[in-house]
């Protein structure tokens, strides 16, 4: 029980980190890098 609660926060911690960076990336990535942030959001 113990040992399944832990992967999910971490897998949660994961998830929202991956988001968080997304959104951080594309609000500050010129227009340039905009395709990149979309290719990295879409395989994330």
């Amino acid at each position: 029980m113990i040992k399944t609660d832990i992967v999910r926060t971490v897998a949660t911690l994961a998830c929202t980190f991956v988001v968080s960076a997304t959104f951080i990336l594309a609000a500050v990535a010129p227009a340039h890098q905009a395709p990149a942030t979309r290719h990295t959001a879409i395989v994330a």
